[in-house]
């Protein structure tokens, strides 16, 4: 995406989030292998849109949105692209929290909702960054961890068009 320095570009983004993880508790009774363990894996899928802006200062590019539900404000949110390298969502509102992706690398923060804090752990295995004319594409795989705890393997797709 191309802007004179600098300038804000108002921008629509969607994001794709998949979470997949497997539930160890379901038993398999068969006559063959009584009492068996078996895995089920559950896939959760969420798909939202929204308007925003675009703005790149220096080599980071920032894109600026709100979420909504019902017309209240549920958080500001910041998604950072530095260098082509590194990739920050940051919610401040009800939730608040820092997601920081860095391939091949485990980063932690915390999770802070009304209910009380989380501590959250992502461990990145790729981020691919495509800049292109009135459009960015992102893609990032990772593990997901709470309280140290392995949640589930997560894919977040993000695409940023211009208005």
């Amino acid at each position: 995406m191309n802007t004179e320095k600098n300038a804000k570009k108002e921008v629509l983004i969607k994001i794709k989030g998949i979470h997949k993880n497997i539930n160890n508790d379901i038993q398999n009774i068969s006559s063959d292998l009584e009492n068996a363990n078996c895995q089920e894996l559950i896939e959760n899928v969420v798909e939202t849109e929204y308007k925003g802006f675009y703005q790149k200062i220096g080599k980071q590019i920032y894109i600026k949105y709100i979420e909504e539900i019902e017309t209240e404000i549920v958080s500001n949110n910041l998604l950072k692209i530095d260098n082509n390298t590194k990739v920050e969502i940051i919610k401040k509102g009800i939730v608040n929290s820092k997601m920081t992706f860095i391939e091949k690398v485990k980063t932690e923060s915390i999770y802070n909702t009304s209910y009380g804090k989380i501590g959250m752990m992502v461990d990145t295995d790729s981020i691919d960054i495509k800049i292109e004319e009135d459009m960015i594409c992102i893609i990032i795989k990772y593990d997901l961890f709470m309280d140290r705890e392995y949640v589930s393997k997560c894919k977040i797709d993000i695409t940023i068009k211009s208005l």
